[in-house]
């Protein structure tokens, strides 16, 4: 699995990954490579499914871009999280969400990730869940 690049989009991608586009990952499976867009959004894990055809993969890629800009411009407006995050309903392709959550505890920092799913709002609901949980004091390791 790799990362492709991480800067402006190039014409093509060379053998071993040669692109350079943030959040385009590519796997080879066989002698074929699979692709898949993966960028987070303030801790919102979002990801699309894979294809074997790259063109397809840079569309998902600049359609996952457009929701973000969408999601930020409605943060700047003023709306809070739980509203701008709204912004990726309005996608053009099937996408996962998962939410990641990091706290530095004594021994290091701990990491959680919520379940991945289709449905925007049950990943906000789990969102709600985790943070009202670590709110009341809750021991992160025993969330593991």
């Amino acid at each position: 699995k790799q990362q492709l690049g991480g800067g402006a989009p190039t014409a093509g991608v060379a053998k071993g990954g040669g692109s350079r586009m943030r959040g385009l990952i590519s796997a080879q499976c066989g002698a074929r490579t699979i692709y898949h867009v993966r960028m987070g959004w303030h801790a919102l894990y979002i990801e699309s499914a894979r294809t074997h055809d790259l063109g397809t993969a840079i569309d998902w890629h600049i359609d996952v871009v457009r929701l973000k800009v969408d999601a930020s411009e409605r943060q700047a407006r003023g709306s809070d999280f739980s509203k701008a995050v709204l912004a990726f309903e309005m996608s053009p392709i099937p996408l996962k969400y998962s939410f990641n959550f990091e706290r530095h505890v004594q021994d290091g920092r701990k990491r959680l990730q919520t379940p991945a799913t289709h449905d925007l709002h049950t990943v906000l609901n789990h969102r709600r869940a985790l943070l009202r949980l670590v709110e009341r004091g809750c021991n992160i390791a025993a969330l593991e």
